[in-house]
């Protein structure tokens, strides 16, 4: 069984730094996941992309949440656990704001 989790951080480029400076900025070396959080949610990272598109920097994350620790913790919910996840630590790191697209499960 496959099922994933996808998360996606937008931030507008204004000011003075391009879409490619804050795809930089926001990437999974400067704001990594907590591998804390990795371990209570019982989910690994697939894949973690951060890139420019257009006049915004997008990060894609992809979790691995096919665990059966997984499905035993959030049997009717498999979204919301992710809910702002990384929102505030990339607005802080970046500061600039965040828009986090609601987190999207895939069974």
């Amino acid at each position: 069984m496959s099922a994933t989790v996808t998360l996606v951080y937008t931030i507008n480029a204004t000011g003075q730094r391009t879409p490619t400076q804050l795809a930089a900025l926001m990437d999974s070396v400067n704001v990594p996941i907590p591998p804390d959080a990795l371990t209570l949610l019982a989910v690994s990272v697939t894949s973690d992309i951060s890139a420019a598109s257009g006049t915004q920097a997008v990060r894609t994350i992809v979790l691995d949440a096919a665990s059966a620790a997984f499905l035993e913790q959030f049997p009717n919910d498999q979204e919301s656990p992710f809910a702002g996840l990384l929102t505030d630590a990339i607005a802080s790191y970046v500061n600039a704001p965040v828009i986090e697209t609601y987190p999207a499960y895939a069974p």
